[in-house]
């Protein structure tokens, strides 16, 4: 009993000098001024308001590929003084395109040495030069009003082959870069046009042909959105250039465009060539010049517009890619093209389109380096559609029309006959008459332009920068 007494008092002694303690501490701590920092409402009404979701979700729509920080830097950076809390979406649109110019040069610079190996090929055919049976008959269905107006006039043929080339493959895939790609190729299919109105062409022929774009003149030139969707997020105007410099702040890689070539149409048209006159009128042209391109072996993710349905168009990119020019020529041409709008499909007009779209693929898919075969025994390797060697042909009048859609062809064996034979059959199967016989004994069909590149073969040989690492260690261990 008188131990737990003694333990009591203990413990309330205890807690007396602990209570003493903790009053002294408090009262010492009132007698300080207060230190303590307090926050009120000014500090909080300085800082400036968030931008919208709305706003962010519509700058990124506008400009994509724009991660979210930085389209909130772009809204917060935009703001008028006069308003520091609304948000200026084009203000913000302006502000990031400024951000990327700067950015993209510096990156350009900064990758300027870089070797670039990979990319695509990139056709465009805008117009494949081929007449409606409307815009090939005499327009006496059609008003006068209309044909003033210009309805019914056929557009001449256009179309482009670009290659654009990047670091890696991966980039080679991205959409940003195949966009721009499109629209490059777009814009060299206009080039020719545009730079003669402006006096800026730098060749000009008396017959269609394919020229070569000289790149510094290409890069210069404004840059001509491909569809209406990219027309929507291209931001303001600007070069082909400029728009490079633009990607290039996007992907971090070097991009640069290897070649281009368009076709041209003649300087002077045939006195016999459609075209508005005072009066309108038009009785159509015995000689056409048709567009066709293909590409294989390109990217599955690519998309093109859905807004261009025009007969013979093309927009496409691959590793192997073909533009050819088709000459057809013949007194009943204008005839035979107006009447075909009472004939049951395929009209004349589908089977030339079917044809020389099957001249584009036979090129982009054999190995062809020629129209003809230059060498002595040309009728002879045309009849065997093969070269010395025996391999295929590398000129494509001597290889058998393998490619040959069925559309266009005159006779069930047509796949396995030569190209040139294949064209003279067509021909005489739609009832075209040559103008006059020559040594061919008269030529309707043939084959004026073409092109076939291929992703990479201009490109300079990697130079040989000797033994690497890993050969000097297999050397020193004697296992090289």
């Amino acid at each position: 009993m008188q131990a737990t007494l003694r333990f009591v008092s203990h413990l309330v002694f205890d807690l007396v000098m602990s209570s003493r303690a903790l009053f002294g501490i408090a009262r010492t701590a009132l007698r300080q001024p207060c230190q303590c920092r307090t926050f009120g409402t000014s500090s909080l009404a300085l800082e400036p308001k968030k931008p919208s979701i709305k706003s962010i979700g519509e700058l990124r729509k506008l400009m994509p590929g724009t991660s979210m920080i930085k389209a909130r830097e772009a809204l917060l950076a935009s703001r008028a003084a006069s308003s520091p809390d609304d948000d200026d979406v084009n203000a913000a649109l302006r502000w990031l395109e400024e951000d990327r110019r700067k950015s993209g040069a510096k990156k350009a610079e900064k990758v300027a040495g870089r070797s670039v190996r990979e990319g695509v090929v990139a056709v465009s055919v805008l117009s494949d030069g081929l007449p409606t049976p409307l815009e090939a008959s005499n327009k006496s269905q059609l008003k006068p009003e209309a044909v003033m107006a210009g309805i019914g006039a056929t557009s001449s043929a256009q179309g482009s082959l670009v290659e654009v080339n990047c670091e890696t493959d991966f980039v080679a895939r991205n959409e940003v870069f195949g966009q721009l790609v499109r629209d490059i190729a777009h814009t060299a299919a206009l080039f020719p046009t545009l730079a003669a109105a402006s006096g800026s062409a730098t060749s000009s022929s008396a017959e269609a042909s394919i020229v070569d774009i000289p790149v510094e003149e290409l890069l210069a030139f404004p840059l001509l959105p491909s569809s209406p969707e990219a027309a929507a997020t291209a931001g303001a105007p600007k070069t082909v250039a400029a728009a490079i410099i633009d990607t290039v702040s996007r992907l971090g890689e070097k991009i640069s465009i290897a070649r281009a070539c368009a076709v041209q149409g003649p300087a002077v048209p045939s006195p016999s060539a459609p075209r508005r006159s005072e009066t309108g009128r038009s009785e159509g042209s015995s000689i056409l010049h048709l567009a066709s391109a293909f590409a294989h072996g390109g990217s599955s993710t690519a998309s093109t517009s859905k807004a261009h349905t025009a007969p013979g168009y093309v927009l496409t990119t691959g590793r192997v890619a073909s533009l050819l020019l088709t000459r057809i020529a013949s007194p009943t041409l204008p005839a035979t093209l107006a009447a075909s709008g009472k004939e049951v499909p395929p009209t004349i007009q589908d089977s030339a389109r079917a044809l020389v779209r099957s001249l584009a693929r036979q090129t982009a898919g054999m190995n062809t380096k020629s129209i003809r075969d230059a060498s002595a025994s040309a009728s002879a390797s045309a009849s065997a559609g093969e070269g010395e060697t025996g391999e295929p042909s590398e000129a494509l009048y001597s290889q058998p029309f393998m490619m040959l859609l069925p559309t266009a062809a005159p006779s069930p064996e047509s796949n396995a006959q030569p190209v040139q034979q294949v064209l003279r059959d067509w021909a005489a199967s739609k009832g075209l008459e040559a103008a006059s016989a020559n040594d061919d004994g008269g030529v309707v069909v043939e084959v004026v332009g073409m092109q076939r590149w291929e992703m990479g073969e201009t490109a300079q040989p990697e130079e040989d920068k000797g033994e690497g690492f890993a050969e000097e260690v297999k050397r020193a261990a004697g296992l090289a």
